[in-house]
This record gives C-alpha cells, structure tokens and sequence, in this order.
C-alpha cells in the first residue's frame, strides 16, 4: 500500500503577497507509479511535484491539503496527507510615527515620539525604539521599548538625531522601521543667565 505522506509548511503566519513552499515528505510503497495533487483550501492546483509553492495575493485563513495517487491501482490506492497545514495571512502591516518637535535647543531638551496607529499584520508585536547621531549610527544614543520614547540626550553643539522605530510582528516576523529626524542645538552654557556679566 501507498505510504501516508506528511505534509510540512515554511511558514505558518504571513503577509499577503509572500510566496510560501509546501513539501511532502514519506512518499513510497504501492507499484512506484505516482501522482501528486495539491489543493488550497479544497481547490486543485495545477502542482504536481511533492513540493509546492503559492503566492498568497489575499488576506485570509488557508488549508493546504496533498493527495499521492497509485496509478496503477487509481481507485483503490489514494492516500491523503496525515496532516493539513493551515496558513493564515494577513493585511501588510502599516505604521505611522509622530513627534514633538523637529528641532530643539536649551539645556531641558527633550523630544517625545510616538506610534500613533499600526494596522496590518498578526497584530502580536513589539516595538523598539533607537536613537543616535546621524553620522555614527552605530554609536546608540538611547533605546527604549513600547508604543512611546521620550529622548533627551543630546550632546552640545548642533547635530542631526535619527530615531528609528521599529515595528516587528511575532507571528510574521516581519518589520516595518520608521525613521524621525530631530536636529539640536545646544550650547555649552546654555541658561538664560550664564552670559557676561555687566
């Protein structure tokens, strides 16, 4: 008799518009002459290999099923895969930032900035948030985590801050990175009162 074939998936959780592979595996026994059949939610693909991959075009819940028919015996012999991955997919997720400012200057700078929406994805996600100079951006400023991030470490002088946020789904694992940009500038006595006196 025909083995029971298993069924495996890439991926379990995707965006839409992501191409995922399907890949039968224990594929023997019965007289060597085989067909495959790969269906998506109970309709036939045109795949006939033990592997297959679809493009998702639209959101949704999805069921992968893989048929291997004996050809000799075609009545008798069919066997279903022992297992039906199922795959969700979902919307390309969409975030948007805002901040309080662009610029700043005195000794009490401070900028805060914001997710303000996100739609889209899993909806399972983290967001981490990074600051630094714009000329050494391997060099953090700051970091935090959360939907908000309040900066304010800035050197003296004038210098262009770039604050990423970066949204990650857990499901997915997909990323969206939002770059803000804040320009500083700070001087070495910065307070009303530090100026020559008279």
């Amino acid at each position: 008799p025909l083995n029971t074939p298993n069924v495996s998936a890439s991926k379990a959780h995707i965006e839409r518009g992501t191409t995922t592979t399907f890949t039968a595996s224990n594929i023997g026994g019965g007289s060597g002459s085989r067909r495959y059949e790969w269906y998506v939610n109970n309709v036939k693909q045109s795949a006939t290999g033990t592997s297959y991959s679809y493009h998702f075009p639209t959101s949704g819940t999805y069921t992968i099923k893989f048929k291997v028919v004996d050809l000799t015996i075609q009545n008798a012999n069919t066997k279903w895969g022992a297992n039906s991955p199922v795959l969700k997919v979902y919307p390309k997720m969409v975030v948007s930032t805002s901040q309080s400012a662009t610029s700043v200057s005195g000794s009490s700078a401070s900028v805060s900035f914001n997710v303000t929406s996100i739609s889209g994805g899993s909806g399972s996600r983290q967001t981490t948030w990074r600051a630094f100079k714009a000329v050494s951006p391997s060099q953090t400023a700051g970091s935090g985590t959360g939907t908000q991030f309040s900066f304010s470490n800035f050197a003296t002088g004038t210098h262009e801050y770039n604050i990423t946020a970066k949204v990650k789904d857990n499901l997915t694992g997909k990323e969206v990175t939002r770059l803000m940009v804040v320009i500083s500038s700070i001087s070495d006595e910065d307070c009303p009162n530090c100026g020559p006196q008279h």
